[in-house]
């Protein structure tokens, strides 16, 4: 179940991209459409998160705090491949930030169709060279990213891993694309619980970002790649995503291959629900991912084997504003947040 103001915006978000994406266009056009409301949003900085736009080495934008954490994430926006909408994604970065006392570079890579595969990858993989370049250790780099950014961070692990490099400290995916190959039941289910499925429908990855490049290939559908040697990984996904087995069998695929998983899965919440800071699901989902980066370091042994301890399921009761977290057949309710933090 999922809070009262997640199910009003699941309907609003529904009629919305019906009304935006009501037909095949450009893609040209549907970029200016979802950047206009991007540009229509207020780019907001949590106090003591300072912004700098770059232009080299890497073109993009960092996002500091004053704290002495050396920490540093390396965040890849979503957007379909095609699209970027600074302003949403920089206020929701920021708070990370401000909430993991850590800093982060977005690097503005090249974007589909007019820069297909590779170029995107290729960008990303010369970010993390610049961060390693700049001094910036391994043990200190996160690598994040949503939708298609969370496929880019996942990835970037294969490129870093075939380039021979240190691997970062970990790597956090929220609601990422894993398999283009599509072979998933949730792709299909969730055709119409998916308040975002029209986008994944008109804005077709597989024709203006892959270019005919082998769908199953690493690069492509980080999945079907060779994850020995990865570091921790983070999920977050929402229940009603038609992406929702993306994440799941990367976090399969990951145990099996004995690298630490954590997934979380957000009960009745829709792609990318935490661009939605007005939502209470946002802020429970946000204090988990700065507990996890500030977790991150430490290596003491977990006495529950990691196929019976790293899939979450979290839900939202309606009336209480109780957050019940399910772990297997485990389950805790974590005290509401109050309301002047809620909103």
């Amino acid at each position: 179940m999922a809070s009262g103001r997640s199910r009003v915006m699941n309907v609003l978000t529904r009629l919305a991209m019906w009304v935006i994406f009501r037909r095949p266009e450009k893609i040209t056009l549907h970029r200016a459409t979802m950047l206009a409301l991007d540009q229509k949003q207020k780019l907001r900085l949590p106090p003591g998160v300072t912004m700098e736009d770059v232009a080299e080495p890497i073109a993009g934008r960092w996002l500091r705090t004053s704290s002495a954490n050396k920490q540093v994430i390396l965040y890849l926006h979503g957007g379909a491949f095609i699209m970027r909408l600074p302003n949403g994604h920089t206020t929701m970065v920021a708070s990370f930030c401000a909430d993991s006392q850590c800093q982060a570079f977005m690097p503005w890579y090249r974007l589909a169709p007019e820069h297909p595969l590779p170029a995107a990858p290729d960008d990303c993989l010369a970010a993390y060279r610049m961060l390693l370049d700049s001094g910036h250790a391994p043990r200190d780099i996160v690598v994040m990213g949503d939708s298609a950014g969370g496929n880019l961070a996942l990835v970037l692990l294969h490129r870093i891993k075939a380039a021979g490099l240190p691997m970062p400290a970990g790597a956090i995916a929220l609601s990422p694309i894993t398999d283009f190959a599509q072979i998933s039941a949730s792709w299909r289910m969730n055709t119409w619980r998916d308040p975002m499925y029209r986008v994944q429908r008109f804005v077709n990855p597989v024709e203006h970002y892959l270019d005919g490049a082998n769908p199953i290939a690493p690069e492509v559908s980080p999945y079907y790649g060779d994850f020995s040697g990865f570091p921790p990984i983070h999920l977050l996904v929402g229940g009603v995503e038609a992406l929702l087995d993306d994440s799941v069998g990367m976090a399969r695929k990951a145990i099996e291959n004995q690298v630490p998983a954590h997934l979380q899965i957000w009960q009745g919440m829709p792609h990318v629900f935490v661009l939605q800071d007005f939502l209470p699901e946002t802020k429970f989902a946000k204090r988990e991912i700065a507990k996890w980066l500030r977790n991150l370091c430490e290596s003491a042994p977990n006495s529950i084997p990691l196929y019976r301890s790293c899939v979450e399921f979290f839900d939202l009761q309606m009336f209480t504003g109780q957050l019940r977290r399910t772990t297997n057949d485990r389950y805790l309710m974590i005290p509401p947040i109050p309301l002047e933090q809620a909103e």
